[in-house]
């Protein structure tokens, strides 16, 4: 999701609880940006925190390319310098949440 997404959701939303568009400057347009930015960098975990084993992550490298890896045989700091891991989330937390 880009930010432009974001935003441009956050003023859908502003303008259906408010009937009123001030392009941005509504606390609630705020207040949702804000959040579906905490929703997405929720996720993400530093390389210095290792993922549980026998779970698909997504990796970012230090060049910020993504690939999935299971992480089951490898000691962590070794797949991290392989690797070179920046970050990483577990995919199943990537996917949406479709509870009620």
């Amino acid at each position: 999701m880009k930010r432009e997404d974001i935003e441009k959701a956050a003023k859908e939303y502003t303008n259906k609880i408010t009937g009123l568009d001030f392009a941005g400057e509504v606390e609630v347009e705020r207040a949702f940006r804000t959040g579906a930015n905490w929703r997405i960098n929720s996720v993400w975990h530093d390389a210095s925190k290792e993922a549980k084993r026998d779970q698909y992550i997504l990796i970012e490298d230090i060049r910020g390319k993504f690939t999935v890896h299971k992480f089951y045989l490898e000691k962590w700091k070794n797949m991290v310098k392989i690797y070179e891991i920046r970050r990483w989330a577990y995919v199943k937390d990537l996917k949406p949440n479709m509870e009620k």
